[in-house]
């Protein structure tokens, strides 16, 4: 073998090299990928959890959120506060979702389920008026994307209507 056979030689096994590292990456990135998005599902669920957590545990919260989101009765400034407190912690989980959204690491079906399950919160009095009181902190991009979401049909004006008429009567001061 002479020399130039051999520089061909190396040419062609470092080609082959550069192939080969080529496709372990694109095999990696893919598994990055699906870990990144899997690991950004269960977070963003692990927070949804959370925010009925705190519903479930604690009967005063429970009571001057459904209170306030049947924008039906007056809360005193303090049980308002905390009623803005609590939705303004649940919006940032939301604005979350939306940059994980915009970043793809959601699939169109995981943003669906997270945008029907925000959708009942949305069309409640107490929320939108609480919105519409502008909160600060939040992107344009978060804001436009609630804004339409909210001027939207409502998917389903029965259950919706269901559900006010219970905020209604569980939010009755006694």
């Amino acid at each position: 073998m002479n020399l130039q056979q051999a520089a061909n030689l190396g040419e062609i096994v470092a080609a082959i090299a550069v192939i080969i590292t080529l496709i372990y990456l694109v095999v990696e990135t893919r598994r990055n990928t699906r870990q990144l998005r899997q690991q950004t599902i269960e977070n963003l669920n692990a927070k949804r959890f959370d925010f009925l957590q705190v519903l479930i545990d604690d009967s005063e919260v429970s009571k001057i959120v459904v209170t306030a989101l049947s924008g039906q009765y007056t809360l005193p400034a303090r049980d308002y506060f905390r009623f803005g407190m609590y939705l303004y912690s649940l919006f940032v989980s939301l604005e979350l979702a939306h940059e994980k959204r915009q970043l793809g690491h959601l699939s169109d079906q995981q943003w669906a389920a997270w945008c029907e399950a925000v959708d009942w919160w949305l069309r409640t009095p107490g929320v939108r008026t609480w919105w519409e009181g502008k909160p600060e902190g939040f992107t344009k991009a978060f804001r436009n994307h609630i804004d339409s979401q909210m001027r939207g049909p409502d998917p389903s004006p029965e259950r919706t209507d269901r559900r006010l008429a219970f905020l209604v009567e569980a939010g009755r001061p006694t």
